[in-house]
């Protein structure tokens, strides 16, 4: 097959679900000889990317299963110097796929725990990543792992800071922000604006600041206010959207 071709069909498998059907026929070309750290890109103005990364960067995890068993190369890193870590660590999976995703995650883990407290250039670790995403049980494997809470990113935000840059529920902040604190992270860190992740939580949270950082179940999730200038610790303290779809 030319290499040409190979890649039309790489592609193809990319943009569609990896089901069983597709994760087959990948399978059937590494066993053809594909090589499994092979690098192409979508088009001639990207820039080489692995096969791997393609697939990290979509969320195809029965792929990355499959590339995993062919030996792939784990230890990359990317242009933004980030590792398979961070590049699985945000998503916006439904959560009936997150089961299988986070898995592969701990898979991952185990084979690259050397690298679990990498900073990509932004100065983001994996786990700052998987708050930013909700996701708790990400999170809580990389903190079982190793994962230190009190790397600070290069705007000077600590994981707590990433719980409020997306506009997650108040119940899964609140969950997250316990789970931090019980590895003592601190809600006092301010970040380069001279703000503290208590800051963004009152800020965000007026009907809730006689409670900040409490285990408290919010019945009602319309209590959740965004300030009125419309600005969020998301837009003022990350400089790139590569993880904001």
């Amino acid at each position: 097959m030319k290499n040409l071709e190979i890649k039309e069909i790489l592609i193809d498998l990319i943009l569609s679900i990896d089901d069983k059907e597709n994760t087959y026929k990948l399978n059937t070309l590494l066993n053809e000889g594909l090589d499994p750290n092979l690098s192409f890109s979508f088009d001639e103005s990207d820039s080489n990317q692995t096969l791997l990364e393609h697939c990290c960067r979509f969320g195809l995890t029965n792929y990355v299963d499959i590339l995993i068993k062919h030996s792939v190369k784990l230890d990359i890193l990317t242009e933004d110097n980030e590792t398979v870590l961070h590049l699985l660590a945000y998503n916006i999976l439904d959560n009936t796929l997150k089961e299988n995703s986070n898995k592969t995650y701990k898979k991952i883990i185990k084979k690259l725990k050397y690298l679990i407290n990498h900073q990509d250039s932004d100065g983001r670790t994996p786990l700052m990543l998987a708050i930013k995403s909700g996701d708790k049980d990400k999170a809580n494997s990389l903190i079982e792992n190793g994962a230190n809470v009190s790397i600070v990113d290069h705007c000077g935000n600590n994981c707590l800071h990433f719980c409020f840059m997306e506009n997650h529920s108040i119940n899964l902040q609140l969950d997250l922000i316990d789970l931090l604190i019980q590895k003592n992270a601190d809600p006092l860190q301010t970040n380069k604006l001279g703000l503290s992740p208590i800051n963004y939580y009152l800020k965000l949270h007026p009907p809730l600041c006689q409670t900040p950082f409490s285990k408290k179940k919010v019945e009602n999730e319309e209590l959740f206010v965004e300030s009125e200038e419309g600005i969020s610790p998301g837009n003022m303290n990350i400089r790139d959207t590569k993880y904001n779809t």
